[in-house]
């Protein structure tokens, strides 16, 4: 029934977006990705924004979605507090793979679409501040958040992630006269191994992450050659 309800009041919104001008459109995306919180509203967003980028050619939205006005809605989408990056981990997905797809728009070899630049992204400027309110502050805290799942794989297992063969010791089996076996329990074995899995989702998304930090930022040095 929420859910119901909720997908109700999405198309109804959407059905008001769509009906705004290119300028109303342009606004009302800026006001939301400055204020929404929540990483999964932010990827339904910058879904709609590449809505946008793909119809760009319409001469009424080309003053809105390309060039300086798009430019201004990127540097809301940089804003990162530099906290563990795990916390906003859907909307810096989000984000990594929007300026990707905007630097990758266009058709034909990579040397081609930076000679076209359809979006007018292909300018120094605009790389290096996707190089420093971006790929650099995300690269670091990636790093930072990599040596605190490591410390805390070490305290969960007493083994360090530096050694992935290290094995957790079997329990001691002990057999009893009349053939029945008893296999000790740990008594913190399901607090360890609840532990164990969250640890493993979080190291999941933290190495989704760094490749999407590590793909734009070889598509960034990749584009550079060309220009």
């Amino acid at each position: 029934m929420i859910r119901t309800e909720n997908g109700k009041t999405l198309a109804a919104f959407r059905a008001w977006y769509v009906a705004l001008t290119f300028h109303g459109r342009y606004t009302l995306l800026r006001a939301l990705l400055e204020s929404c919180p929540h990483g999964t509203a932010i990827h339904l967003l910058v879904l709609w924004l590449k809505e946008e980028i793909l119809k760009a050619d319409q001469p009424a939205s080309t003053s809105y979605f390309r060039g300086k006005p798009m430019f201004e809605l990127l540097a809301v989408l940089f804003a990162f507090d530099g906290g563990d990056p795990l916390h906003s981990f859907d909307r810096h997905m989000a984000v990594l793979n929007f300026c990707r797809f905007l630097l990758l728009f266009g058709s034909g070899s990579p040397a081609r679409v930076v000679e076209n630049n359809a979006l007018g992204m292909w300018n120094s400027a605009l790389l290096d501040e996707i190089q420093q309110r971006l790929i650099g502050p995300l690269q670091a805290a990636c790093t930072r958040a990599a040596a605190a799942a490591s410390a805390d794989r070490t305290t969960l297992t007493g083994v360090s992630s530096a050694d992935p063969c290290a094995m957790e010791p079997s329990p001691v089996v002990q057999e009893q006269g009349d053939g029945t076996v008893i296999v000790p329990i740990n008594p913190d074995g399901n607090h360890r191994h609840g532990g164990e899995t969250a640890h493993m989702q979080r190291q999941m998304n933290l190495w989704l992450l760094q490749g999407a930090v590590a793909d734009l930022a070889e598509t960034v040095r990749a584009g550079r050659e060309h220009m």
